[in-house]
C-alpha cells in the first residue's frame, strides 16, 4: 500500500525496520532516492542485510543502521516515515519527527487500536499522532487512517495505520 503512495527520489525512513520487508519493498518496487533501515535486533539485522543482497540492493540505496530508534542520529531528512512501532512501547513521534523534512514530509504512523466511530474508527490513534506531531513543533494533517491488514490480531483489536503530512510550523508548504 505505501509503495502506491511514494513518488520519485523520495527518501525513505523506516523506523522498527525488522527483517527488513517494508525497506526492500519499497527499494525493489518504487524510483525511491534512498532508503534508511534503522532496528536494534541484531538477528533481524542479519536477515535485512540477507534480504538487501538477495534483492540486489546496494548500501547506497538502502542503508542498514542497527541501533534504538531513540539513539538514531542523522543530518538527513527524510520526504516519508514509516513507523511500524511495537505495542505498547510509546509513540516515538518525538524520534521520528526531527527527522521529517520541515517543508512537509509523510508519516506512516501504525498502531493496535478497536474501532470506534470517526474515519473508521480509531479516534485515540488519530489524537496521539495530532498531539505528537503539535508537542514537537509541527503541523499535522491525517489524512486516512486504515487497517494495516485484513485479520484482526485479537478480539476487536487491529494493526492500523496513520497516514499524515506533517510540516514545521514555522515553514510554508
Amino acid at each position: 500500500r505505501v509503495c502506491d503512495l511514494v513518488q520519485p527520489k523520495e527518501k525513505i525512513l523506516v523506523l522498527f525496520a525488522g527483517c527488513g520487508p517494508q525497506s526492500c519493498m519499497l527499494c525493489k518496487l518504487t524510483e525511491v532516492s534512498r532508503v534508511v533501515a534503522v532496528e536494534k535486533n541484531p538477528d533481524a539485522i542479519a536477515c535485512l542485510k540477507m534480504s538487501r543482497d538477495a534483492n540486489k540492493l546496494g548500501p547506497d540505496r538502502l542503508r542498514i543502521v542497527q541501533q534504538d530508534v531513540r539513539e538514531f542520529k542523522t543530518l538527513e531528512t527524510f520526504d516519508r516515515i514509516l513507523i511500524p512501532r511495537p505495542k505498547g512501547e510509546g509513540s516515538f513521534l518525538d524520534c521520528a519527527l526531527p527527522f521529517a523534512e520541515p517543508r512537509g514530509a509523510w508519516i506512516h504512523w501504525y498502531d493496535f487500536s478497536e474501532p470506534g466511530g470517526e474515519s473508521g474508527g480509531f479516534v485515540s490513534s488519530r489524537k496521539e499522532v495530532e498531539d505528537g506531531c503539535m508537542d514537537s513543533g509541527f503541523q499535522c494533517r491525517v489524512e486516512r487512517i486504515v487497517k494495516a491488514s485484513k485479520t484482526s490480531i485479537g478480539k476487536r483489536k487491529y494493526r492500523l495505520c496513520v497516514d499524515a503530512f506533517v510540516w514545521k510550523e514555522d515553514e510554508s508548504i
